[in-house]
């Protein structure tokens, strides 16, 4: 949906959408365009890391051939959360922990708060699991995780939520923007 969003209101383009496994040799002889997420993202921007030189302000430029792309000599790359950032000034929530209203208790959000320190406690040794099951580094996870991801949902972050389903609602892809609830919470997410 982010990407649904940024064609149409940043970038003004009206692309056909179609959905593929994440393979980008194989969706780019087929589109375009590629949108690759989770790990085989990861897995990719180390690659571009190692090949890559800035672009366009918010791109990456990289020889395709580094990852396996022979339809063209040159991949131009970017962030859709930063192009979001670039479009609002606000951040782009990819995830929360919702709960139906009925079951919001005061315990529940406060196991959720519970859970969330206890991963951020625990990054460096998350990290360590994650790199042996997913055959990535396990420097570049943790950096990832300590860098890239907001675990809080203040102000800020709600503001950029709210925003995202206004576009939405905006595109047609929900009915109306509905007013978010949010469970009371004794402390706000943390920061790294």
């Amino acid at each position: 949906m982010l990407t649904r969003i940024l064609c149409a209101e940043k970038w003004r383009i009206t692309p056909q959408f179609s959905e593929a496994l994440p393979d980008l040799g194989e969706m780019l002889g087929n589109a375009d365009a590629a949108l690759i997420i989770g790990d085989p993202a990861l897995r990719l921007s180390l690659e571009i890391e190692k090949d890559g030189w800035p672009g366009a302000p918010g791109q990456t430029v990289c020889r395709a051939s580094t990852l396996g792309v022979t339809r063209s000599e040159l991949l131009y790359v970017s962030d859709v959360v930063a192009e979001w950032r670039a479009m609002t000034r606000l951040p782009a929530v990819l995830a929360v922990w919702a709960v139906r209203r009925e079951l919001a208790t005061a315990e529940l959000t406060a196991d959720f708060l519970a859970s969330r320190d206890f991963g951020l406690a625990h990054l460096s040794e998350i990290s360590y699991e994650a790199a042996q099951d997913l055959e990535l580094p396990e420097r570049a996870l943790e950096s990832y995780l300590r860098s890239n991801i907001d675990f809080s949902l203040d102000a800020e972050n709600r503001r950029g939520l709210e925003l995202y389903f206004e576009h939405a609602a905006r595109l047609g892809v929900i009915a109306k923007a509905e007013p978010l609830r949010w469970a009371a919470a004794k402390s706000e997410a943390v920061k790294l």
